[in-house]
């Protein structure tokens, strides 16, 4: 993992916010929201990881993260609502996971594009998946890098289409693949009947929201058991 990071802005072009007809920029998804969550069936240790990378944003340290390592299996979770993992204000495993990152996942919840952006079936097949990896910021983490964009740009797509809810990372294109359950879960907006209006939401579609979204996906005993896409743009 290189030591700088490369902060990128829009990947997605819009999602819709679950639920409703009204597109968002992908830099201005809302923040948790309130509710129930299904907490997991299991409970998790933790281990303390460091990721030189993201430790420090311009000048402030930012929090070490405790990252799951076992038991991740999240139930019926919807997308807006995967939980903060440790102490780093990052949603899901986190970018304070992924110094040192090797070829394959920890067992964890990740925020993922699927393959390189072009949405071929190959990055999605019966036996594995392959992700490029992103950390998406919020809280303390998500105000020092959007504050740090902004004051460095105003005008730039890092201030103008990011938050300090939803401020995402992606330190580097680098493609990585695991092995995916046979009972993989998948689903649009949430796990079960998808919230998004006409959203498809059959994996194998040619417009398979996951081809061309960002996901988010559970790894647990080291195989990939569910895949949650956002709701696409309409």
């Amino acid at each position: 993992m290189p030591t700088r990071i490369v902060v990128v802005g829009l990947l997605c072009l819009a999602v819709a916010a679950c639920g409703t007809t009204s597109t968002l920029p992908e830099g201005t998804l809302p923040p948790l929201q309130s509710g129930p969550f299904v907490p997991p069936s299991t409970v998790l240790s933790t281990s303390t990881v460091v990721d030189p990378s993201s430790t420090t944003v311009a000048g402030s340290a930012l929090p070490t993260t405790s990252v799951a390592s076992t038991g991740t299996s999240w139930g019926n979770w919807p997308y807006y609502e995967v939980p903060q993992l440790g102490t780093e204000s990052v949603r899901g495993t986190g970018c304070g996971s992924t110094g040192g990152l090797g070829e394959t996942l920890p067992d964890g919840v990740w925020n993922v594009l699927i393959g390189d952006g072009t949405g071929g079936d190959e990055f999605w097949t019966s036996s594995r998946i392959t992700v490029d990896v992103r950390c998406v910021y919020s809280g303390v983490g998500g105000q020092q890098l959007w504050t740090a964009a902004c004051t460095a740009d105003p005008t730039a797509d890092n201030c103008q289409q990011q938050s300090a809810d939803w401020y995402v990372v992606n330190a580097n294109g680098r493609l990585r693949t695991m092995p995916v359950s046979s009972g993989v879960q998948y689903g649009v907006g949430a796990l079960g009947p998808s919230p998004c209006a006409s959203a498809p939401t059959d994996r194998n579609a040619g417009d398979a929201p996951w081809r061309y979204m960002d996901s988010w996906v559970t790894v647990d005993g080291g195989r990939v058991t569910a895949v949650v896409t956002a709701c696409p743009a309409g």
